[in-house]
Parts: structure tokens; sequence; C-alpha cells
């Protein structure tokens, strides 16, 4: 019986061994710490340390709200950048997108403060490149990956200062430019560009819109780019390597999308799709909320959220929301602002600073929700198939928008023309109308068929690059010129090729011609000669 149990303490002290050296040490950086960029990527992380990793989270020195966060205190080791800017002024900072979308002239509210930003985005570049403190503790835990959020530009430059293998994640489907810098293929006839919200089968228009938008003009990831490549020759970082090469250098790209709702598109192999990554079974609702929902009785409640942009509604707008639901007879589980009423009636609107939407849109009282179309929302929506009414502000949430509308799982909203009219016609389009709800089922199936959950299948690819790299990932198209991708060089040496033989035909028929024309001649003149 000894030997027996001696035998099973050694097993389990070989599988511990055996599990100890197959952990990594892996960091990632999904903003300061503040926001759902980081929550999206921290949900990853937290399946890598289920997986017996060691995970660093990087965040910002002064945020130490994410530090005492449950969900986090207990998972991650944290190493702070030097930033010197508050917890406040980095959500604020965060915010101007925000305030700059609900102000109704979002590219004018960027233009007046691009200066201001580009100065903020330098102090924040030198906080964490220039602390010693910060970079030695990184290059001491022996990082086997970096993950990162592309999206922040700084902390790109951190693998190729350290010398160490990443991984890029992005936090929404995937944006065009940086596809382009990855090798995968970007074919703007048939896939629209990112934030254009154009449907799936553009008009001409639209295809030439598309073409502009991605081969002419400058996006804004690519000018976070120029800015990163101008910071890299201020500080004598790989000066020399464009932007492209950098990109390029990351073993995989994970993406927050899914096929079974995104427009479909080719991809190249180092690009792995994700979607969904934070949508999980839901929790039961505290006790106050639950009661709230359940007396809803047969009509539901309607969930309504606009994310951070609930901050800075008009009290107008508010006022034609209120209007709008008080004709509804279903209840409002609706997430606050600063602007919020007062005085409003309990028992038909529940206000709550922040919701717990994944645990709501599970709920079977739950019969719609209203949100700006961030990302993860829509996931969710689809993870749990709930029919909506979409208001998007900016970016990505105009290509949730257009796939929601494509699909048939709700109608858009047009933020700055809204009033209660609109509103309640919207509403009852979508919950009078039994199709949204079967298609946003339909689609909630699809999705759910699946071998693996995605932040499974998004931990088993970052194992798979530590343990194996990702060359055998990539594409050579990221090492080609525009116009060696575009085979412009071969279809001119082609075009050249044919030129030269139809100069040649031409100089042959020439000849051939005058050859004919001569014998010709010289058989006429001399059957006159004859005749005379």
């Amino acid at each position: 019986m000894k030997m027996e149990l001696d035998i099973w303490l050694v097993l389990v002290l070989l599988a511990i061994i055996s599990d100890t050296g197959n952990s990594a040490n892996i960091a990632f950086y999904g903003g300061p710490g503040v926001g759902s960029h980081f929550s999206t990527i921290a949900a990853l992380g937290e399946e890598l340390v289920g997986r017996g990793h060691n995970v660093t989270a990087i965040i910002s020195g002064e945020v130490t709200s994410v530090k005492n966060d449950v969900r986090y205190a207990k998972l991650f080791h944290f190493t702070s950048t030097n930033r010197t800017a508050s917890e406040g002024k980095l959500k604020d900072r965060i915010d101007f997108v925000a305030r700059a979308a609900v102000s109704g002239d979002f590219l004018g509210e960027f233009a007046k403060n691009k200066e201001a930003m580009r100065e903020y985005w330098l102090y924040d570049c030198d906080d964490m490149i220039k602390d010693d403190d910060f970079i030695n503790s990184l290059m001491e835990a022996n990082l086997d990956m970096f993950i990162i959020d592309p999206g922040f530009g700084c902390p790109n430059l951190l693998p190729e200062i350290l010398k160490k293998p990443f991984t890029f994640f992005f936090p929404t489907h995937l944006e065009e430019h940086l596809a382009k810098a990855l090798g995968s293929p970007v074919n703007v006839a048939i896939r629209p560009s990112y934030s254009s919200g154009f449907p799936l089968r553009m008009t001409f228009w639209q295809r030439l819109h598309n073409f502009l938008r991605v081969e002419v003009f400058p996006s804004f990831i690519t000018m976070r780019m120029k800015s990163t490549q101008e910071y890299r020759s201020l500080r004598n970082i790989s000066p020399h390597s464009s932007p492209t090469e950098l990109f390029s250098r990351a073993e995989l790209f994970l993406v927050n999308m899914d096929f079974a709702v995104e427009f479909p598109f080719p991809i190249s192999p180092n690009v792995i799709p994700v979607g969904g990554i934070t949508t999980k079974p839901a929790k039961l609702l505290e006790q106050n909320l639950e009661e709230f929902v359940q007396s809803s009785g047969e009509d539901g409640v309607i969930i309504f959220t606009m994310g951070s942009y609930a901050t800075y509604m008009k009290e107008e707008l508010i006022r034609e929301f209120m209007t709008a639901f008080s004709r509804l007879p279903q209840k409002i589980v609706w997430k606050v602002t600063l602007n919020f009423p007062k005085n409003i009636d309990h028992s038909k609107f529940k206000a709550m600073s922040w919701l717990p939407q994944n645990d709501l849109l599970a709920h079977n009282k739950t019969k719609l929700i209203i949100f700006q179309g961030g990302n993860n929302g829509f996931y969710e929506v689809v993870y749990h198939g709930v029919p909506c009414v979409v208001i998007p502000l900016l970016e990505d949430q105009y290509d949730v928008a257009s796939r929601i509308i494509h699909h048939g799982m709700g109608v858009k909203l047009d933020y700055h023309t809204l009033n209660a009219d609109k509103i309640e016609e919207a509403v009852r389009t979508v919950l009078g109308n039994k199709s949204y709800k079967e298609n946003t089922a339909r689609i909630s199936s699809m999705y759910g068929h699946r071998t693996m959950r995605p932040v499974e299948k998004a931990a088993f690819w970052v194992e798979h690059v530590i343990q194996h790299g990702g060359t055998h990932l990539k594409s050579v198209a990221g090492e080609l010129t525009w116009y060696q991708y575009h085979l412009v060089d071969i279809v001119g040496f082609l075009a050249l090729c044919v030129a030269v033989v139809f100069i040649i035909l031409f100089f042959v028929l020439r000849i051939a011609v005058r050859l004919i024309c001569t014998i010709w001649w010289k058989y006429r003149h001399c059957k006159a000669k004859k005749t005379e």
C-alpha cells in the first residue's frame, strides 16, 4: 500500500514538474489599465493563467483600480510604466473620443486637438520607453511572448527594444492597413474598409470610396504608424525599419472577429479570428436587479447602454429617450449618465452605473438591447441571441451596424437625428416583427457551433507560436513592394513582350508587303514589256 502511495506521489510530482516546464512567461498590454481594450485582452490573459502560464499585465503607474479589481488582483503580476498623468486624466484622454463622437463634429474635434494629442502621446511614449525601472522589470521577467494591442503605438516598440517575440491582439475586426502590413490579402472590391459601414455588396460609388479610403487617403492607423516611425527616429529605435517591417515581425495576429457574422474575405494563416473573446455563460443577477426584471411580466425588459458615450449625452436627448420608453410596455434597464434625471419612475426604469450586460442578455425576460455597436457588446448580443437597435457613433461601430442590418438582427438609428418618435418606431419594428428574433437566434446558433471557445482558441495559438514560432504561418506578401504585390511588374513585362511581338510582326509584315509589292511590280513590268 505504501509503495502504491509513493508511486502516486512520484507521478503527481512529475506532472507538476512537467506542467511547470511547459509554462511560459507572457506580458500583455491593452491600454493603461482603463477601458474596454484592457478588459478584452485581459480575458485572454485570464485563460493563459488558467493554463499554467505566468502572465504580467503592463499598466500605467497611476492606475490603481485595476490592481485592486478582484477579477485581476490574484490573476496577474503587474508592472507599471512611469506615466505622470493621473488615472482621472488618463480616463479623460480616452473619453475624449466619446466627447468628440457625440459632438457631431468628430473630425473637427480631432483636428482642433491634434497637436495636444500628439504631445500627450510623445510624453506617454517617453514615460514608457525611457523608464529604466520599467524596462528592467520586463527584462527580469524573462518573457517568452508579448501580447500587444497595436492601436496604442508606443508599446509596439517594447519587443523591438527587448528583442522578444510578440503577438498582436486587435480588439475588433481586421483593419486593412494592418492586414497589408501582416501580408494578409486586401481586395477593396469585395471587402468594405474599416469604419466605412458599407454593405457586403457595394455599389460603384461605394467601391470608389472604398478604394480611396484604403489606397489613397491615410487612416487613423496609418497616421499612428507614421507617428511611431517619427518617435523611433527621434529616439534612435530601429530608425531604418519601416512601420510595415515592424508589424510584419509579429508571430501572430489575433483578431476579435468571427465569420459567423463578419463579411467573408480571405486572410493569411497568421491571422486568427477569435471573435467574442469576452463571451461566456451568464451568472445569476443580483437579487434587486432580478426582482426588477421579473416584475416586467410578459412584456419583459429592454437594455439601454451607450457605453462611455452615455456620460456625454445631452439632457434634451435623454428626455427624448425617456419619452419614447414611457410609451412602451417594456421596463428599461439603463446605464446611467451624469445627466440622468433624478425624479424617475423607479417601477419603470432601473438606472445603473455599471451593467452586468452579459448576464442581462442571457435572461429570458430580455427582449431587446439598444446600444452603440461596440464590438464586445455585439458579440455578446450574438452569443445570447438578442435582437437589437444599434446607434453607431464612430469607427467600427458603423461596421457592426452594417452586419446587424445585413443579418436581419435589428435596425440602425442615426444618433444626431434622434427623437422620441424614431426611437419608439425602431423598438416597435424590431419587437413587432418576429423575423428579427428568428434571424438573431439563427446567427447565434451558427456562432455557437464550434470546437472551442474563442478565448481557448486564442490561448491555443499563443502557446503554438511560443513553442514553434510563427514563421510557417506568415505570407511573403508583406515582403513584396506594392508593384510586386499587384503584379504591376509582371503585367508590365507581359505588355512589353506583347508590344515587342507586335513590333516585330509589324516590321516583318511591312518587309513582306514591300517584297510582295516589288515582286508584283516587276511581274507587271515584265508582262507589259512582253505585250509590247
